[in-house]
């Protein structure tokens, strides 16, 4: 069994990885809004979790991947 330890995997993998959370986030705030309405209250809370949810991975995970792949 042949294990690929390439850097496009890793990347892969982190993308889809991120791609997942940002998915279960955007479910999580439809069924705020859902149960809950649009008001103000609700979308503060909605901005608010995604900026501490998508804010760190975008930090950690994709601005580095984004800056690779402008050097290439």
């Amino acid at each position: 069994m042949k294990q690929n330890n390439s850097k496009k995997s890793g990347e892969t993998s982190k993308l889809v990885g991120v791609i997942f959370l940002a998915l279960l986030w955007i479910i999580l705030v439809f069924l705020l809004f859902d149960r809950g309405g649009i008001n103000l209250k609700n979308l503060l809370v909605a901005a608010f979790s995604g900026f501490i949810i998508i804010y760190p991975l975008w930090k950690r995970y994709l601005q580095p991947l984004s800056q690779t792949r402008k050097k290439k």
